[in-house]
């Protein structure tokens, strides 16, 4: 039985120690590219930057003048147009019925204002003050 023990553990040892001795080697990719795998920088033209600023220069205008525009008027664009559309949309339309918006829809709502009330009005306080415990004592006297 002993001998049998001894050659499990020399069994054990030796394949411990081919483990360890064998080292796996590194796989080396090809690391060269296809020629249209390269990357170019863009490099933007003189026209494209002078673009970009007209853009940008065209955003900040409607920006100013959405920002400008009386809440009533965005108010009535978004109920009759929907919620959906842009601020870019938005502006447009204005300026081109700008006469519109301010001769009809922002007058009429500020008449609106004038006659219906944002809030509700306060309930009104009765004129005589009802005795509570008459109405009590009345109820439980008829039972």
């Amino acid at each position: 039985m002993r001998t049998f023990i001894y050659f499990v553990i020399l069994t054990l040892c030796a394949v411990l120690l081919e483990s360890c001795t064998i080292r796996k080697k590194p796989v080396v990719e090809n690391l060269e590219k296809d020629t249209t795998e390269q990357f170019i920088p863009y490099v933007p033209t003189v026209y494209d930057v002078l673009q970009e600023r007209e853009d940008w220069k065209y955003q900040n205008f409607i920006d100013s003048v959405y920002l400008s525009m009386p809440e009533q008027i965005i108010t009535q664009m978004l109920v009759t147009k929907g919620t959906t559309i842009s601020h870019t949309e938005i502006v447009e339309d204005y300026l081109k019925n700008k006469q519109f918006y301010h001769d009809t829809i922002l007058k009429s709502m500020d008449i609106q204002k004038k006659y219906i009330p944002d809030s509700l009005p306060n309930k009104d306080k009765p004129d005589k003050q009802l005795n509570k415990s008459d109405t009590v004592n009345k109820i439980n006297n008829n039972r």
